[in-house]
């Protein structure tokens, strides 16, 4: 039998008020703050927010907490937990679905190739062909039903591509130069991916490029204005929105966005709150930001509650 779990976690009016950044309104608060992960995704114009990092005092625990975010009533609900706890791995949605891919456990430093598929009408996880390189602070991106698993720490130059119908995977030409931690997003089935450093540490977060699958080809694309990692990156409205993020000095609040129309890069309004590691997704024309951390005075990360939506 089904398993309907979809059960009320917090349950308030949905009053947004427009925030003091032009185009951004607060909403109400992630039910379980997280960071390192949250992944986040929309699938039928509602908002997954798919496990993540968690922390009790000076303890860090990874979870398989999924939270769902319906921005026509301004609630949340809790879903059925991902089954594999993680953080540092990478979601996208294909054909209806979500999918889980890599990560790690903090609790045990084991790094995972696990792949698993989340089915919001049935509220369902299933197991998945595993990836074939084991690695996180991966990348993933869908386009046409295939998955595009990039780089990562455990596989830097790994490039591998899943079939969703047919469950089963393909190594790909490993990439020129090692990418551990980039961001992808994927526009009109165009793969772009942002950043990324090497095994030296050398920081590389400006470098932009985006994937050919008809050519299987590397194209160069202009740089990041602001180099920065940690950064969440989403496609609406025909562009690509880069927002927040860790650059020297600390967090930012800065938004970039690449038009691919005119290959090049504008600034838009920057979030009401400096935050790195936090998830977006976009929902009609409009991005809503969630989880991700803050400094402590002691220099440590927390995990917060943020929940925001930002229409360009």
């Amino acid at each position: 039998m089904v398993r309907k779990s979809l059960m009320m976690l917090l349950l308030v009016p949905f009053f947004a008020w427009t925030g003091p950044c032009a185009g951004w309104e607060s909403l109400p608060g992630l039910p379980t703050p997280r960071f390192l992960g949250p992944q986040v995704s929309a699938v039928d114009d509602k908002i997954y927010v798919v496990g993540g990092m968690l922390r009790d005092g000076k303890t860090y625990t990874e979870t398989g907490k999924v939270q769902v975010f319906n921005p026509s009533t301004g609630t949340w609900a809790e879903s059925a937990p991902m089954p594999s706890a993680r953080c540092n791995f990478a979601v996208t949605a294909a054909n209806g679905k979500i999918f889980a891919i890599g990560g790690n456990r903090v609790t045990n430093s084991e790094v995972l190739n696990i792949v698993e598929e989340y089915d919001p009408a049935t509220d369902r996880w299933t197991r998945r062909a595993d990836m074939p390189t084991g690695r996180w602070h991966l990348a993933v991106g869908a386009a046409k039903n295939q998955i595009y698993a990039v780089g990562g720490r455990g596989g830097n130059r790994a490039f591998e591509r899943y079939d969703v119908e047919k469950d089963a995977w393909t190594r790909l030409p490993d990439l020129a130069a090692p990418k551990e931690n980039p961001f992808c997003a994927v526009l009109g089935d165009r793969l772009f991916v942002l950043g990324g450093t090497g095994p030296d540490g050398k920081e590389d977060y400006a470098v932009f490029e985006e994937y050919e699958p008809d050519a299987a080809c590397w194209l160069p694309r202009p740089a990041l204005p602001t180099p920065r990692t940690d950064v969440a990156i989403v496609a609406a409205s025909g562009r690509l929105f880069v927002i927040g993020g860790w650059q020297q000095g600390g967090l930012t609040a800065k938004v970039e966005i690449f038009n691919p129309a005119t290959n090049s890069w504008t600034s838009g309004s920057d979030c009401p709150t400096p935050v790195s590691f936090a998830g977006a997704a976009a929902v009609g024309e409009r991005i809503f930001l969630a989880g991700g951390a803050k400094y402590l005075e002691d220099g440590s990360l927390a995990p917060i509650s943020l929940m925001q939506a930002y229409a360009p």
